[in-house]
């Protein structure tokens, strides 16, 4: 009897746990979205609370931290997403970008590598290092990085992608 109990109350317990997650991360993003980071913030601050270990809520509110400037903050949810989910190919990239902004750039720079090994075939991490080699003022390196993610990228993607590089020439 006891087994019946504890069995039903965790499949009564999964769904409704994980649909909430996951709504709010789809509120939050939707705010996002519509550039209300309040709301967005809320949502993702809400998602992590009722579970610490999801890797999307951290990663989003990561996301949001970077955004409003507080970069340390976004660290602490990048690495979190990552430590949740280590294949995050994203996470290591936003985290990189996020390393920059307090000028880690060796930190940051090894984590753009780590997204890159990650998700190779992810056109964004790409794009996010070329960026950042571009502050660098390293357009040599930022080159190669757009013309492999041209190379990944949809086709109207690919086109800017191209354009900006003949930019770089």
């Amino acid at each position: 009897m006891k087994r019946l109990i504890l069995f039903l109350s965790l499949m009564l317990a999964s769904p409704v746990c994980a649909q909430p997650i996951d709504d709010l991360i789809a509120q939050g993003r939707a705010a996002l979205q519509a550039r209300d980071v309040v709301k967005a913030m809320a949502s993702f601050n809400e998602a992590v609370e009722l579970d610490p270990t999801n890797a999307d809520a951290a990663f989003e509110r990561g996301r949001v931290l970077a955004l409003i400037g507080e970069p340390k903050a976004a660290i602490i949810d990048f690495t979190a997403a990552i430590v949740a989910r280590p294949g995050f190919g994203r996470a290591y990239a936003e985290r990189g970008a996020a390393k920059f902004m307090i000028d880690a750039k060796e930190e940051a720079f090894a984590d753009f590598g780590n997204a890159i090994l990650q998700t190779p075939k992810d056109h964004v991490v790409y794009v996010m290092r070329a960026t950042h080699w571009l502050k660098m003022r390293r357009p040599d390196y930022a080159r190669l990085d757009l013309e492999t993610a041209a190379g990944l990228a949809d086709e109207k993607t690919a086109a800017n992608l191209r354009r900006f590089v003949e930019k770089l020439k």
